[in-house]
């Protein structure tokens, strides 16, 4: 026979096991993290978004230290797109920086910035199609 303090008992180890089990999994769907995920993933998705890629370029990561990025032709006009490593730690605080601020100065000029997970995006802001680069951009996961 179970007693009423043995009842509330398992249900107290119950709710405490429902509520662990609700936050890990609620924890893990707001994750960003999307470091392995590569620059060629990121254009398959905006072409699976339905946005025409027209043209995808190396750059040189350097100018923002960055592990690595493209340049992105979208309706005739470019987006750059850099990627860090958030597995070593000063990447992970530089985009972290990034992120907080909202922009970027690349030679002296400050540039509006979208930041997803590992991934920085300059561009959109003006672009005609911005809403739907937003879009895909921030779905990119």
């Amino acid at each position: 026979m179970v007693t009423t303090t043995k009842l509330r008992k398992y249900s107290s180890v119950a709710l405490t096991v429902a509520l662990l089990l609700f936050s890990v999994l609620f924890l893990s769907a707001c994750d960003k993290n999307n470091n392995h995920l590569t620059l060629g993933n990121l254009s398959d998705h905006f072409v699976k978004c339905g946005l025409k890629v027209e043209s995808v370029q190396p750059v040189e990561p350097a100018v923002l230290k960055a592990s690595s990025a493209m340049a992105m032709t979208v309706g005739g006009r470019e987006l750059g797109v850099y990627k860090y490593d958030t597995g070593l730690e000063v990447q992970k605080k530089r985009i972290s920086r990034i992120e907080d601020d909202g922009f970027i100065y690349i030679v002296g000029l400050k540039y509006p910035v979208l930041v997803n997970g590992s991934f920085v995006m300059i561009g959109a802001h003006s672009h005609p199609q911005k809403t739907e680069i937003v879009k895909a951009f921030n779905s990119f996961k």
